[in-house]
């Protein structure tokens, strides 16, 4: 009888899927239906109700070897209930003991990747990328098919389910919902909410910090919120310039993704920082050797790779180095930078430092994609070439407020140069929106530099936006609350990080929570 039950629960979940698509993972997409039976004390208008009136008949079951982000979710949700509702449930874990039945106890919620045969044949069929949430037979299955997915479906369970507004916990009798994720990299980079992060345990996006009109308006305001620059995306969690990396800083709510543009033998824009492929891939393991039927040179330098070349290539992981591990991930292309950033936030495009190349490199896969909004010129180029390049995409019809933004660079340590500044850049229409350089070298500490620059900041506050390299100084000694919260109180409110998920933190906190 087990087995059979196992069958159509599986079968259930591809009817499902079929029926109802991807969906949004925080919706209620999945077909629900109500078994319109007898009311037995759980059941109650084809619902089955959990906690009300303070009870606590159900368990939370969750898998004896889960850690980190899977056994968060359980975790999770069992405080979710309890500040909804009052009521604390039991938490148990899938221990079988000899001569006990493997099968699911009743009132469970059923939560991760567990070891009953009948939940086990549930969880096998999703991808890593797939979680599912389900009620069968009195039982609440939440289910992923890797630790991260779990705590999806975790969270799709709580913001659906869990109610604080009336002090409940119930979920349609027979609901089944499928989520599918990403099987391949073009899944997630043609929708990057296909690609689970592994910190959704840490922070739940607010949904204005993906919006990229809000983003270039608060850009806009020299006065405006604290706004987040990635240096080279997140970094934390996927190698430096991947697109995952990208994907990932953009879906925390990074305002600014910078990234590092070279280009190929072939004259393909990719990301990679240097102008060599040693630090950052496995180069010096395949260069000279034949990979996937391709001839790989010799050479370390970009420019004499085609990019065919270059996907032969893994990145490492983080920042690279030697001792760095290598990846499954590949060099991304710029164009596919633009299809993750495009209308979620904007790109910093470094290492293009001339109108020319802007035209060439960077306009070409803009004007593809309809993303020029998304374009932000590098500090590199002069105001002079950014006044230019507005205007050609002026008069070939790009909206005012569609226009790529610049970000300019001041040297100068002088409060009326910088107002110098501020009047040329805003006479040519564009925001003042400028990098203070601010430290010399990685070992100086960011708030003694504040301090010193204190009355010159103070004095344009509210007049410019200042985007401050906060990743310097090594060890994360500058990426810090503390100095965050002393640079906005100076007028600083742009920061460049090289860990954005703290920061991106920082910000919903400080800018977005009700």
């Amino acid at each position: 009888m087990k087995r059979i039950i196992s069958v159509f629960l599986i079968f259930g979940f591809l009817l499902t899927f079929f029926a109802c698509g991807e969906g949004d993972p925080a919706q209620t997409d999945g077909t629900q239906s109500t078994d319109g039976g007898q009311t037995d004390g759980t059941n109650t208008g084809g619902e089955l109700s959990i906690v009300a009136n303070g009870s606590q008949d159900y368990s939370i079951v969750w898998r004896s070897g889960a850690q980190g982000i899977e056994k968060d979710a359980a975790l999770h949700l069992s405080s979710a209930v309890t500040e909804a509702t009052g009521a604390t449930l039991t938490m148990a874990i899938d221990l079988i003991m000899p001569g006990e039945s493997d099968t699911a106890p009743e009132k469970s919620i059923l939560v991760g990747r567990l070891s009953y045969s009948d939940v086990k044949s549930m969880w096998e069929i999703l991808g890593e990328n797939d979680y599912s949430v389900s009620e069968k037979d009195g039982n609440v299955y939440i289910l992923g098919g890797s630790a991260t997915a779990v705590y999806y479906a975790m969270m799709h369970f709580k913001n659906n389910f869990v109610s604080s507004e009336n002090g409940t916990v119930s979920i349609p009798r027979n609901y089944s919902y499928v989520f599918e994720g990403a099987d391949s990299r073009d899944d997630y980079i043609n929708d990057p909410e296909k690609l689970l992060m592994s910190w959704a345990n840490e922070l739940e996006t607010p949904e204005g910090m993906l919006d990229l009109a809000e983003k270039r308006a608060s850009l806009a305001d020299p006065d405006g919120r604290m706004m987040s620059f990635a240096h080279r995306g997140d970094s934390k969690n996927f190698p430096e310039d991947s697109i995952e990396s990208v994907i990932s800083a953009c879906m925390m709510g990074a305002d600014v993704i910078e990234v590092d543009v070279r280009v190929t033998k072939d004259g393909v824009a990719v990301l990679l920082h240097d102008e060599t492929l040693t630090r950052t891939t496995n180069i010096n393991e395949v260069k000279g050797t034949v990979v996937n039927g391709i001839r790989l040179p010799t050479s370390v330098k970009v420019s004499d790779w085609t990019l065919e070349q270059l996907r032969c290539l893994k990145l490492k992981a983080g920042n690279g180095g030697s001792g760095a591990r290598v990846t499954d991930y590949i060099i991304p292309t710029f164009e596919e930078v633009v299809q993750v950033c495009k209308g979620r936030c904007m790109v910093l495009t470094d290492k293009i430092t001339s109108a020319n190349e802007m035209r060439s490199i960077v306009f070409p896969v803009a004007e593809k994609h309809d993303a020029y909004d998304s374009i932000m010129f590098c500090g590199e180029m002069s105001i002079t070439d950014a006044f230019i390049l507005r205007k050609e995409l002026k008069s070939a019809g790009v909206a005012e407020d569609k226009l790529p933004m610049y970000l300019g660079r001041l040297s100068c340590r002088s409060s009326s140069a910088w107002q110098s500044s501020i009047n040329t850049i805003e006479q040519g229409g564009m925001s003042s929106l400028f990098r203070f350089s601010g430290l010399s070298g990685v070992s100086e500490d960011g708030m003694e530099h504040l301090e010193r620059m204190k009355d010159w900041l103070l004095s344009v506050k509210g007049k410019i936006r200042w985007q401050f390299d906060s990743q310097l100084g090594g060890n994360a000694m500058n990426e810090t609350v503390e100095l965050w919260d002393k640079a906005y109180e100076l007028g600083v409110n742009s920061m460049m990080v090289d860990d954005p998920l703290p920061f991106c933190k920082y910000i919903a906190e400080k800018h977005f929570s009700k």
